[in-house]
């Protein structure tokens, strides 16, 4: 999906998004779960799996009016706050965003992110209160 996309689509918040994760996030390999159609953008190089809990057709059920969006290919179903097909310290980084206010145990889903990430390991979670 191009940056210009992602721009259009939440303008100022989008750079914003973009230019945080190019700071904390500078190399190796990690999650990004429930992109769907708002992918974070990271720095070439960074190799980025795509989680969520559904397919795509399951995601535009339970969200209609992300049927004509370009949504992201989901690389591995799991439950955002299990994440139970990843090992512990396992990954370098997981990008959660507008997720842990829909979570049901928002305190054991972030113990979950701490338990897959290496030491050294980072997070970006972005989230606000509707």
């Amino acid at each position: 999906m191009k940056n210009s996309k992602i721009t259009n689509y939440l303008g100022k918040r989008a750079v914003l998004r973009n230019q945080l994760s190019h700071r904390f996030i500078k190399k190796g390999r990690g999650i990004e779960i429930g992109a769907a159609q708002i992918p974070l953008g990271v720095l070439p190089g960074v190799k980025v799996l795509y989680v969520d809990k559904y397919m795509r057709e399951k995601i535009v059920k339970r969200n209609p009016s992300l049927k004509d969006k370009e949504l992201v290919k989901v690389d591995i179903m799991d439950d955002a706050e299990k994440l139970e097909k990843f090992n512990n310290n396992s990954l370098d980084f997981v990008i959660a965003n507008q997720l842990i206010e829909h979570c049901i145990n928002p305190l054991g889903t972030l113990a979950n992110f701490l338990r897959v990430l290496k030491v050294g390991g980072g997070g970006y979670f972005y989230g606000y209160p509707r």
